[in-house]
This record gives structure tokens, C-alpha cells and sequence, in this order.
């Protein structure tokens, strides 16, 4: 027999879930507003808000790191790649900058709940790199 959830439960496990993560989303709220004034003040990245990075789309992911890399390695490092497609181009930009961990390209071609720390690991220690 299947004894289903009752709305009384289920707000508890829900209440007790969201108390194990606040934590985490608290560091990932501080490291986009971090990313949010490094990209503002930095790069002159185009206008962009804190909800807009802790809710980044695939393609905004994609201008950030291109916007990074051209900051970084100059205009002409992207051409030097020749046509390869976006998720190649940061798995082997990384690869280059001999970023500790390996990547796959599939982290990048979407953004999901899973690849989306590893999305923002990526720009934090580009960003970092480019402190330096």
C-alpha cells in the first residue's frame, strides 16, 4: 500500500531541507555578487544583477566566459580556436590554463541544478587568475 504525503508533512521535509542548504545558497548568493562587481568593475561587462548570475542561463554563462577570455588571453586567443563550438572552447581554454580539475564538455552545454556549481567554479578562478 502506498500512503501518500500529507501538505502537513510535506511542508516539514521541505522547512528541514531548505535549512540544510541555506548555507550553500548563502556562499553562491555572495560569490554572484563578488562575480557581479568583478565583471561590472572590472571588465566592463555589460550591466548585469545578482539574480541574473544565481539564475544564469546557459548563454549568459557562455558571453561571461568569452568576455573573461578576450580580458584575459586577448582578443585574439578566441580566433585562434578556429569554429569549435563554445563547451569545447572552455574545456580546452581551462585545459591550457591547466585548471586543476577536469572538465567535460557536457557541463557546459546546458546549466542545470548539477553543472551549475562547476559553471561558477570555472568563472571564480578565472576571475581570480585575473586578479592576480
Amino acid at each position: 500500500m502506498i500512503r501518500e504525503i500529507s501538505p502537513k508533512n510535506r511542508n516539514k521535509i521541505s522547512k528541514k531541507s531548505l535549512k540544510i542548504c541555506q548555507p550553500h545558497f548563502r556562499k553562491q548568493k555572495e560569490f554572484c555578487e563578488k562575480l557581479q562587481n568583478f565583471l561590472l568593475n572590472e571588465i566592463n561587462f555589460r550591466e548585469v544583477t545578482v539574480k541574473e548570475l544565481s539564475t544564469m542561463t546557459t548563454g549568459m554563462f557562455h558571453e561571461i566566459f568569452s568576455a573573461l577570455v578576450r580580458n584575459i588571453l586577448g582578443p585574439n586567443y578566441l580566433s585562434s580556436l578556429g569554429k569549435m563550438k563554445v563547451p569545447e572552447m572552455i574545456v580546452e581554454t581551462m585545459q591550457a590554463l591547466n585548471y586543476p580539475i577536469k572538465l567535460v564538455k557536457s557541463s557546459f552545454v546546458n546549466l542545470t541544478k548539477q553543472t551549475f556549481p562547476t559553471a561558477l567554479g570555472v568563472l571564480g578562478s578565472y576571475s581570480t587568475s585575473y586578479c592576480l
